[in-house]
């Protein structure tokens, strides 16, 4: 019987790993582990700001009638469902629905004014003697020469279709583009275009306004892979899923992934 319970217990744990190790989000760049801790930093710096938190929010805008952050203003809650027909910018949180909020309560904003976001990734950097830093407020998240080594006669390598023209080699690695993420803390909506950090993948994900939290389906769009997931979304906070083998937890404009042994290993910018 010990036997038996030691095998389906190695099975579940390989089960798992399996699981995260085939995920399309997973990657092995040379400077990983770096790019990993960045990316902790970057995580838990943004989840410290309490962006998606609209319930405490709400509550401090009743205590404080005259101070609102931006984010409340964009839009508010009625105490009771008209009956009525949505349309307009209310209809748009019920598609696209809002990190942090229940679908009941995104089906009863009575105000929303959807915005398009103003964070995404890019590389910086202009071939062939690249050197250029993160723009200010752009998370650095990692660099690449474009070529297979840093011998100077090196072919090309580049990480992805748009990294652009290779950085040249004369100097070994001391050329090199500069990939970077911004998140847009005012942008807190599901639905839309994603970016991941550590791939580059275009992310296309559409809201669902069912159950207690609402449902995610996302769908990988890139010329070396076509993935397609969907996750109901939960936590206290309506703003946890599950997608590629990974778990993901969110706040606006921003979705951090971890693995099996809670690490941070890819995250997702809400990009234009």
């Amino acid at each position: 019987m010990q036997s038996v319970l030691a095998v389906l217990l190695l099975f579940a744990v390989k089960t798992v790993s399996a699981s995260n190790d085939d995920s399309p989000e997973i990657t092995n760049w040379d400077d990983e582990d770096e790019m990993r801790k960045r990316l902790d930093q970057y995580t838990q710096e943004k989840f410290s700001h309490g962006y998606h938190n609209w319930f405490e929010q709400w509550h401090n805008d009743e205590d404080n009638k005259v101070t609102k952050s931006s984010r409340s203003k964009r839009f508010t809650k009625r105490a009771k469902r008209d009956g009525g027909l949505v349309s307009g910018p209310i209809a748009t949180a019920v598609v696209t629905g809002m990190i942090g909020m229940t679908a009941k309560t995104v089906s009863e904003l009575t105000t929303f004014h959807p915005q398009l976001s103003n964070g995404g990734c890019d590389w910086f950097g202009t071939a062939p003697f690249c050197s250029f830093p993160c723009p200010a407020e752009y998370d650095y998240i990692r660099g690449h020469t474009g070529r297979c080594s840093n011998w100077w006669l090196s072919g090309f390598c580049q990480p992805d279709e748009s990294f652009g023209k290779p950085c040249s080699t004369i100097l070994g690695d001391y050329f090199i583009k500069r990939f970077c993420c911004k998140s847009d803390p005012t942008e807190c909506t599901w639905s839309g275009r994603w970016m991941g950090a550590n791939t580059a993948h275009n992310i296309y994900c559409r809201y669902d306004n069912v159950g207690t939290c609402g449902s995610i389906d996302c769908s990988i769009n890139h010329f070396t892979l076509k993935a397609q997931n969907s996750s109901t979304i939960y936590g206290e906070r309506c703003d946890h899923v599950d997608l590629f083998g990974l778990r993901g937890k969110a706040t606006c404009g921003y979705i951090a992934w971890f693995d099996e042994n809670e690490q941070v290993v890819n995250s997702w910018y809400k990009t234009r």
